[in-house]
């Protein structure tokens, strides 16, 4: 069974700062993207790779001192290869 093709999870949590995660998943055709396009030091077997998604997080709330702070991002950008039995190889960047 495939993971969903789109998503989005919201949840404040108890110090009432927003998470926010967006996923978004493809089918993958089995061949090796660029090192520019996949940069880790994640070593990926493409041949068993089914699907590729892609996870944006934004967060937002409140600031040290109490004050409301928008929702930005994204914060952190993940894409997982993921293979047909469910196992996932994850490239990670962080922004801002």
């Amino acid at each position: 069974m495939p993971p969903w093709t789109d998503a989005m999870l919201c949840y404040v949590n108890t110090h009432g700062n927003v998470i926010v995660m967006q996923a978004n998943r493809r089918n993958h055709d089995g061949s090796a993207p660029s090192q520019t396009a996949w940069a880790t030091d994640n070593e990926v077997d493409w041949a068993r790779v089914r699907w590729i998604a892609n996870t944006a997080i934004r967060v937002g709330g409140r600031s040290g001192d109490g004050r409301p702070l928008p929702t930005s991002g994204p914060c952190h950008l993940f894409a997982h290869a993921i293979h047909e039995d469910g196992t996932a190889t994850v490239r990670s960047s962080r922004r801002g």
